[in-house]
Formats: C-alpha cells, structure tokens, sequence
C-alpha cells in the first residue's frame, strides 16, 4: 500500500476521491492554504495537516494527489518534480495551457511520472459510443450548475478567470476533448469555440466548442453552469454518427441503437461519474461526495 499525500485539499473534488484514498492508499499528509480546510480533510482521512507543502513532501511519500486553486498547481508540481514524487493532477492543472504544458515538459525531463483523471474515458461512453462502426460525427452535452455551488463549497475562487483559467468550457470541456482522441485515436486539428458570460462574471457559463480530428471525424461540445440546484444535478445527451448507424445516451442513460436495416436496440447504464455504486456497464466511477451538493464535478 503506497504512502500518499493529498495537497489542495480543500478543492471541491476532494470528496470523490476519498473512499479510494482510504482503500487503496496510506494518507499520511494533506495540506491546504486554509488551514481548517486541511484540518477538515485531515480528520476525514485520518492524517495529519500540514502548513507547507515542503513539510507534507519532508514525510516521504511514494505518490502526491494534487488538487487545490489552478494558478498554484504549477509551482507545487515544481516541488514535487524536484523530490522525484510522483503525482495525479486534478484538471485542468494550471490557469493558463501554457504554465500545464511547462509542468508536462519538466516532469518528463526529470522522469517523474504524472498523470490527470480524465474519468469520462473509463466510463461506459467509448464502447457504446463505438457501436457505430467507423465515427463521422459526435455530439456531448453536458449541462451542469448553478455556478454558486462553487461559492457555497468554499471554493469561489473558481469564479475568478485570473486564477481559475476559466469558467465551465475551461474546467468540463477537456474531459470530451479527451474523450474525442481517445475514441477516434485522433489529434483534432481544428477548434472554434463560442462563449456566454454572466452579467460582470469572467468566466463563462456556458460554451461550444466545434473540433475536427486529422481522420475527419467532427464534434460538437456544449458544456454549461446553467443547470438549475435540484435532485437532478444535469442535463447530459451524448450521440455518435457513423456508417453503422445512430446512437444516442441521455440524462437517464437510455440508450437507443438505430442501425440500418435493424429494429431500434434499448438498454440502459449509468452515466453518473459520482455514483459510488459500480456500474454493470464499465468500470467502478468515483465515489459519491458526501456533504455539500456543490461537491460536483
């Protein structure tokens, strides 16, 4: 069992990793710029807190879970480059591509290995997806919010460009783009994007982004904060367009196959990245957050 510490833990994300830190690692530091925040997480993972993140690397650990405001994840990522500790860095990792392309850059240089949880392409999409045969078109709509949530979790900072990078098509997008090379196996070569803003907001609360990949394949990415607080937490529709006909995934995970030829073919998965129930479809998703529904992705 490796020995692990958790920096940034105060992020909005911690909960969804809690059950597999207890599991499957040792947590023998967390740290924080709030200090409650840390003592919180510390007592929840039943490890110390610690003020710096030079004093929770001075404990020895095998790996480093970095979370934590985007604009300071860079320069811890520098401290743990330069004590060889590996890490898994929450995205997007930076406030600006850039300063993440930096990080990438030094961590291979150094060897020290790293990597990001991208969860949406070890979920049940990529094999539905893929039941289309060879991809013209892909469609992912994922309708998140409201925005305060990010306020009432203790994280507001994520509201501000200036250190976030960005609002929902910054921090969502990138897990579709991911999720578009990995099922074509394909660079995108072309990206527009269209953005709204709140009334005096920096971030947007909604976006499009239109992507081309080198094989042709096109996609459409529309994310949003504009999801109303409720028992329902989103509004999400994935479709694929291929020459073995038209799937489509919707908020439920109805499934519906329209293949030439064939009668329509239904089923049902779970879509839900925050279940902590394994689905029957794909690999085990991270756990539920406990505590406040502002707690989500």
């Amino acid at each position: 069992m490796q020995n692990v510490v958790v920096l940034g833990a105060g992020h909005w994300h911690l909960p969804l990793y809690q059950d597999a830190l207890r599991s499957r690692h040792r947590v023998i530091g967390v740290w924080d710029t709030d200090p409650d925040a840390a003592a919180e997480a510390g007592a929840d993972l039943s490890a110390p807190a610690f003020d710096t993140v030079a004093d929770a690397l001075a404990e020895g650990p095998d790996l480093a879970y970095v979370l934590g405001v985007h604009a300071q994840m860079p320069e811890i990522c520098r401290q743990l480059i330069a004590a060889r500790v590996p890490f898994v860095l929450e995205k997007p990792g930076a406030a600006a591509v850039a300063d993440l392309a930096a990080v990438r850059d030094e961590a291979q240089a150094a060897g020290v290995p790293a990597t990001v949880a991208l969860v949406q392409r070890y979920g049940p999409l990529p094999r539905l997806l893929s039941q289309v045969g060879q991809m013209r078109h892909l469609r992912f709509s994922f309708i998140a919010g409201p925005p305060s949530r990010y306020t009432d979790a203790g994280c507001g900072w994520v509201l501000d460009r200036s250190v976030s990078g960005g609002g929902c098509l910054y921090l969502l997008g990138v897990h579709f783009t991911d999720l578009l090379r990995h099922i074509t196996g394909s660079e995108i070569v072309s990206t527009r994007a269209a953005r709204q803003y709140p009334d005096g907001a920096t971030t947007e609360d909604y976006g499009v982004l239109h992507l081309e990949t080198v094989d042709g394949t096109t996609a459409t990415v529309e994310i949003g904060w504009t999801f109303p607080d409720g028992p329902v937490k989103r509004y999400v529709n994935y479709t694929a367009v291929g020459d073995g006909g038209h799937i489509a995934v919707d908020t439920r995970g109805g499934v519906e196959l329209h293949a030439p030829g064939r009668d329509t073919a239904q089923q049902t998965v779970d879509v839900d990245s925050e279940r902590s129930t394994p689905s029957s479809s794909g690999p085990s998703p991270p756990p539920t957050p406990r505590g406040s529904p502002a707690c989500r992705p």
